[in-house]
């Protein structure tokens, strides 16, 4: 977020997509940053800010730059992919009009996944849970499709006239269902792969600070302590 408002990068992004992030929250204590509706980030990069909603640390965008939009939940992300070209132009307040995305929705909250058998049905919200969210992954390729095809240059209007240059496109966006299936499941799989290395790195971690307590003899030392304190 910092180099797109600050134009640090070599290239201009389409979106930037935020998957339970706490950005609008440490936006807040940005003394450098004025959240105002007008604000926009350069060249029109749209953005798109998807979270969980039992994900404690995510926060929506939309309400920092217009308080008055707290009263609006956030979109939900369509699970029919074809829905997605109307929904990302969907806008239902009166009371603000953001410059951000054109106008358009900035917040989208995903459906929360069903619980295995062997978890506990309350949980904390994992950032691997995103990457391995069959919606989450092709809200973002159906929403890049919109973009590419699109542009991010237009206003809000422009996306909902339905005599517009876009209109006619709409209906190519559609993929077929196999190639949504294989890149899901890679996706499913860079999810995994998150999740086993956490793991992983817990425990040679754990190995690592139980080899050290022995070797540098905090272990005996504190075991004689114990036994002092005991037969006290």
């Amino acid at each position: 977020f910092e180099l797109l408002r600050s134009e640090r990068l070599s290239f201009r992004p389409t979106a930037l997509v935020a998957l339970g992030s706490p950005l609008a929250a440490l936006l807040t204590f940005d003394a450098t940053f004025s959240a105002m509706p007008s604000f926009a980030l350069p060249h029109r990069t749209r953005m798109l800010n998807i979270y969980l909603p039992s994900d404690a640390r995510a926060c929506r965008m939309e309400p920092l730059f217009a308080k008055e939009l707290q009263r609006h939940p956030a979109e939900r992300v369509p699970e029919a992919m074809c829905r997605v070209a109307s929904r990302l132009a969907a806008c239902e307040w009166k009371s603000a009009r953001l410059a951000l995305n054109g106008g358009a929705r900035v917040d989208w909250e995903l459906p929360e996944p069903v619980p295995a058998e062997e978890e506990h049905p309350v949980r904390l919200c994992a950032a691997s849970d995103y990457f391995s969210s069959p919606v989450a992954m092709q809200f973002i390729q159906a929403a890049f499709d919109v973009f590419a095809r699109w542009g991010t240059d237009g206003s809000l209007e422009d996306f909902l006239v339905a005599e517009g240059s876009w209109a006619s496109r709409v209906s190519s966006m559609k993929q077929s269902e196999e190639d949504r299936a294989t890149w899901s499941e890679t996706l499913s799989k860079t999810g995994e792969q998150i999740r086993t290395g956490t793991t992983t790195g817990a425990k040679v971690l754990t190995h690592n600070l139980s080899r050290k307590w022995e070797e540098t003899g905090a272990a005996a030392a504190a075991s004689g302590v114990a036994g002092v304190v005991q037969r006290r």
